[in-house]
């Protein structure tokens, strides 16, 4: 820690008439209050018995519970400015003073000094140059999707590497790599909230702030400052996804080859590792500071409802209740499965992580381990289409541009037709009105080595084979190439 993360370095003394309450010695090296346990440590430490003119011994109420031991020191009057500054020599600048009232009567206290906030851009004002977790979009977009105005797609000549799931770009001109990404321009009076939202997700060993120019424009943009960004090793990409996160996909498929496995030890690594990505889904989605408000977070999405509702809708709460329930180490008491209440659902379903993680579950508890299993991964899964705008046809994932919705389907016996345009209820300006269209029919047309990465592209028709299916999509946009590069190339 430095001196420069504090709002300033010297502390300016307090009203040097007032008594001094010490309940601890800070220690910066250690970061903690050491209890203060005799006068004598007072004396040898801190002053000399000149500085003293009398010490009343305190007890602090600090919360309901607890009290913390002090002292009240008045200082000789013709000596309590020369000891208020062997305290500031001291305690600078890891601490501030602050007045408070002890019976009724100020005194002076030290508490620790707030550190500064250096993780922002210069500028609030300028727009943000979103290519990672901030895109429209991705995981995060929905943190700040109220404070924007306008979004438009944009390109920078730099290096972009991802590195730990996260997506870095280089602060230098590159002429041989891109960055693809977004400007999103905020809503007047939203700017602050919005990139304090984004200092406050983006870890700031990783980041810095720089304002650069795009289209002559003043920008704001997050430069990747990892130690290792430079290594032999590195990844670059031109486009982020965190829909390829491999948490959201190979870690899912792998549960689910053995989500019906009779295999306790398997059922209960598996159970962990999909906690593992939905840990990973609720840090960067909601940020919250603990793992049970991300939780509560999670229940409260729609898929989440949707999925309880769907399937428990016409069963008894009580039964269920009574069925499943589990032991919380965390909470110490049992949590039930209550099926009007997926708040309560969450913590069981973490019960049992905490239980499996901790001690393990007992043999014959496999079939609450199994059935726990199975549901969350479709709901993890459901959430995951939801987030990244995927939508499903006949087992056939289509990643969506941000902003579409599908607004028409048509089923045929040898053919499923569904349309998608832009959804008008997203007050976004920028978002494209091009129409998609995705057909999927028997195939009969195509060999089987025209896959979605090496398509057949007929004028605005994308073609390709996949699931022994003849797969159509059709953008009236002069862009179509770009357009199926970025959203239907996994």
């Amino acid at each position: 820690m430095t001196n420069q993360e504090f709002e300033e370095d010297i502390l300016e003394l307090p009203d040097t008439s007032l008594p001094f309450l010490l309940y601890g010695i800070y220690k910066p090296k250690k970061f903690k209050w050491n209890k203060i346990n005799n006068i004598q440590e007072i004396n040898s430490i801190t002053f000399s018995n000149d500085h003293i003119k009398k010490i009343i011994p305190l007890e602090i109420k600090s919360n309901k519970k607890y009290y913390d031991k002090g002292y009240l020191i008045h200082f000789n009057e013709q000596y309590s400015e020369e000891a208020y500054s062997i305290i500031n020599d001291s305690e600078s600048p890891f601490c501030e003073w602050k007045t408070i009232e002890i019976d009724g009567n100020p005194v002076n206290l030290l508490i620790n000094k707030q550190k500064k906030n250096n993780f922002h851009p210069d500028d609030y004002s300028n727009p943000f140059f979103a290519y990672g977790i901030f895109k429209p979009g991705q995981i995060a977009f929905s943190k700040i999707c109220k404070c924007v105005k306008s979004i438009e797609k944009v390109t920078l000549n730099s290096e972009m590497i991802l590195m730990d799931a996260m997506a870095l770009i280089s602060e230098s001109y590159s002429r041989k790599n891109s960055t693809d990404g977004y400007l999103i321009h905020f809503k007047d009076g939203k700017e602050n909230e919005a990139y304090n939202i984004i200092s406050s997700t983006e870890p700031k060993e990783f980041y810095k702030w720089k304002t650069i120019l795009i289209k002559d424009n003043p920008t704001n943009v997050l430069i990747g400052i990892h130690p290792k960004m430079d290594g032999p090793f590195k990844k670059v990409i031109t486009n982020y996804d965190g829909a390829s996160d491999l948490f959201f996909m190979d870690a899912l498929d792998l549960i689910e080859k053995e989500k019906y496995s009779n295999d306790f030890f398997k059922l209960q690594m598996n159970y962990l590792l999909l906690w593992a990505s939905i840990e990973r889904f609720c840090v960067l989605k909601y940020g919250e500071k603990t793992s049970s408000r991300n939780n509560q977070r999670f229940a409260g999405e729609r898929m989440f409802r949707n999925f309880i509702k769907n399937n428990y809708k016409n069963h008894n709460r009580e039964v269920w209740a009574y069925e499943r329930c589990v032991f919380s180490p965390k909470k110490l008491k049992d949590v039930y499965f209550d099926i009007e209440d997926c708040r309560q659902i969450i913590e069981y379903y973490y019960a049992i992580r905490c239980n499996v993680a901790h001690r393990g579950k007992a043999t014959n508890e496999l079939n609450t381990v199994r059935a726990s299993l199975n549901e969350l991964l479709i709901i993890f899964r459901d959430i995951l289409k939801d987030t990244f705008n995927i939508v499903t046809i006949e087992d056939i994932n289509f990643h969506l541009p941000y902003g579409f919705k599908e607004i028409s389907e048509e089923i045929t016996d040898d053919a499923i037709l569904k349309t998608f345009k832009k959804d008008e209820s997203i007050l976004i300006e920028g978002i494209p009105n091009y129409e998609i269209n995705i057909i999927i029919q028997e195939n009969n047309e195509l060999e089987n080595t025209f896959t979605r990465e090496n398509g057949l592209l007929e004028g605005n028709v994308y073609k390709f084979v996949e699931n022994n299916k003849l797969v159509e999509i059709k953008i009236n946009d002069e862009k179509i190439r770009d357009i199926i590069n970025e959203f239907f190339i996994n």
